[in-house]
C-alpha cells in the first residue's frame, strides 16, 4: 500500500523565480503584466543582461525606470520581435 505524501506542496503551481527578489507577485498566473523587468526579458527572448541593456541603449527597445528598476513594456518586446521578424524576411 503505497503512503500518502505527509506534506502536499501549499503552492504547487509556482513561477519561477527570475530575479533576486523574494518580493510576491499581486499580478494573477493568468494574467500578463503590461511591463517586464530586465531579468523577465532575459528569459523571455532568450538573451544575456548585456544583451538587453545593449538593446536599451541603441533605442530599439524602449524601457523606463521606476525607482531603481528598469521596466520593458510588453508591448515593446512585441514590437521588437515583430521588427526582428521583418528584418529576417
Amino acid at each position: 500500500m503505497p503512503t500518502p505524501n505527509p506534506r502536499p506542496t501549499p503552492f504547487p503551481e509556482r513561477r519561477p523565480q527570475t530575479g533576486g527578489s523574494r518580493v510576491l507577485s499581486l499580478v494573477p498566473h493568468n494574467e500578463v503584466p503590461t511591463a517586464w523587468t530586465v531579468p523577465e526579458v532575459m528569459t523571455h527572448l532568450r538573451m544575456s543582461r548585456s544583451k538587453v541593456y545593449e538593446l536599451i541603449r541603441s533605442r530599439r527597445l524602449p524601457s523606463y525606470t521606476e525607482g531603481r528598476s528598469r521596466r520593458i513594456p510588453v508591448a515593446a518586446v512585441r514590437q521588437y520581435m515583430e521588427d526582428r521578424m521583418q528584418e529576417a524576411s
